[in-house]
């Protein structure tokens, strides 16, 4: 099983990521580098990146690739390891996680559609983007409705933890030519 990496395990630590979740009151959220361990790292990575993806598009709402989420990721989300650090940050139980795993590559994105609305909740976001240039879009957008949106670029393990209050909406920025064949993939679970 990949391990989160010690350092965000300790009570103090915490603490302190729980207090920059919160420092947003409308869309509590933070980014955590380094979440795993450098060798479970490039183990999972080696698994995502190898899975068979399938396309899918839909032109009104989205376009990409799925694939079914491996055990060795499954056992890291279902860990009570994961679930106790995950309650300790957003101070909500944690009892499962729904995860996708998405792989996205030139001319991809999801839109904000009134067919595909979400309900408030939490996404708890695993990205293994590494080299991965902004400028060729791929960024995982949230918009709470009130013209501001929080955008978060791809940065490869990293753990982002966001709530959705009711109204916030998110989308995946149109990956654009810049990217040629480089593709980025991420983990989307849903608490």
């Amino acid at each position: 099983m990949a391990e989160i990496n010690p350092t965000y395990l300790a009570k103090d630590t915490m603490k302190q990521v729980r207090s920059m979740f919160l420092q947003d009151p409308q869309l509590p959220s933070v980014q955590l580098q380094q979440i795993l361990g450098p060798s479970s790292y490039a183990a999972l990575k080696e698994e995502i990146l190898s899975l068979p993806y399938k396309k899918e598009c839909d032109p009104l709402l989205h376009s990409f690739k799925s694939a079914k989420p491996p055990k060795r990721l499954l056992a890291l989300l279902q860990s009570n390891e994961l679930f106790s650090f995950l309650a300790a940050v957003t101070g909500e139980d944690v009892l499962s996680l729904s995860p996708s795993v998405l792989c996205i590559g030139w001319k991809d994105y999801t839109l904000i559609n009134d067919k595909a609305v979400e309900k408030p909740g939490i996404d708890v976001i695993l990205d293994f983007s590494d080299d991965w240039d902004d400028a060729w879009g791929g960024s995982i957008v949230y918009a709470p409705g009130t013209g501001d949106v929080t955008r978060i670029a791809p940065s490869g393990n990293t753990l982002i933890i966001v709530e959705r209050k009711s109204g916030v909406n998110r989308f995946v920025q149109y990956i654009n030519h810049h990217a040629g064949k480089k593709t980025r993939c991420f983990v989307i679970a849903t608490v």
